[in-house]
């Protein structure tokens, strides 16, 4: 079980890394996401390890919280529209439609 702890941890450092020098936006959202996914899960294991059963509680406080934040901010990504922008302006490989 320790070893499961300190690799969640491990995971947990490279997660917060890409949070903090993520070069776009996204790559922050995603780590922010990834961030709170494995504090939820080490929140798990706690709870179930040192049978404290209020860390569930912040288990379940932390999987809403990152739905809420990543549904936040794709719309906050939504309202900018310079990215889609450039997306558009990118060609895109269209295939013929198949009958």
């Amino acid at each position: 079980m320790t070893w499961l702890l300190y690799s969640l941890m491990g995971l947990l450092i490279f997660s917060s890394v890409r949070l903090f020098i993520g070069p776009e936006f996204q790559d922050r959202l995603l780590a922010a996401s990834v961030v709170q996914s494995i504090l939820t899960v080490l929140f798990c294991i706690l709870a179930i390890t040192h049978d404290i059963t209020y860390y569930l509680d912040i288990a379940l406080l932390l999987a809403l919280l990152s739905f809420a934040s990543v549904i936040a901010f794709s719309r906050l990504l939504l309202r900018d529209r310079s990215f889609f922008d450039q997306l558009a302006e990118e060609p895109v490989n269209e295939e013929t439609p198949r009958e």
